[in-house]
């Protein structure tokens, strides 16, 4: 599960990315998997449509990032 605590630091970076544009997405079958939802999640995360995902991924102006 994804912790809700985030330190003010962390909280204004991540805000600064989000206002540049940045989206934070996931599996859209990984939270019901674990038995969870979206209420667990931070603020501004979200889960990724399949369609939409994959023409994000091979568009020439995206950078993926997994981990």
């Amino acid at each position: 599960m994804v912790s809700r605590s985030r330190t003010p630091a962390r909280k204004a970076a991540e805000d600064d990315d989000r206002e540049k544009g940045l989206k934070v997405q996931f599996c859209a079958i990984y939270l019901p998997g674990k038995g969870a939802d979206a209420s667990v999640l931070v603020e501004g995360v979200t889960a990724a449509a399949p369609d939409a995902m994959g023409a994000a991924i091979v568009a020439d102006d995206t950078t993926v990032m997994s981990f």
